[in-house]
């Protein structure tokens, strides 16, 4: 099974195509690679590629397959930007604020 989310810059306010910033996420947990996470953004033509592997034998086979990975970009007509492999799961975002939790102390 995999989630996939996608997302744009700049919803709400008029951006310049070429700085518009569109991000795809998804997550894959297959074996025997385990749990692998991605992030794509694509900003004008420039595709970078972030991704997570949270077994260290998967991120090893992933960082051995990067030039192929900038290479089908190329051939996509997409200026690869950079390529990160990790290991481990990607960064958690800070929980929003619950409402009615914020202080006001202006006088």
């Amino acid at each position: 099974m995999a989630q996939f989310e996608i997302s744009r810059d700049g919803g709400e306010q008029e951006v310049e195509a070429a700085k518009r910033v569109w991000r795809a996420r998804f997550s894959l947990d297959v074996e025997p690679a385990g749990p692998v996470h991605a992030l794509i953004s694509l900003t004008g033509d420039k595709t970078s590629v972030r991704i997570w592997a949270e077994r260290p034998a998967t991120a090893e086979q992933l960082r051995a397959g990067a030039s192929d990975l900038s290479q089908a970009l190329s051939r996509a007509e997409l200026q690869p930007g950079d390529i990160v492999i990790r290991d481990g799961a990607p960064p958690q975002a800070a929980p929003a604020a619950r409402a009615g939790h914020f202080l006001d102390r202006a006088l």
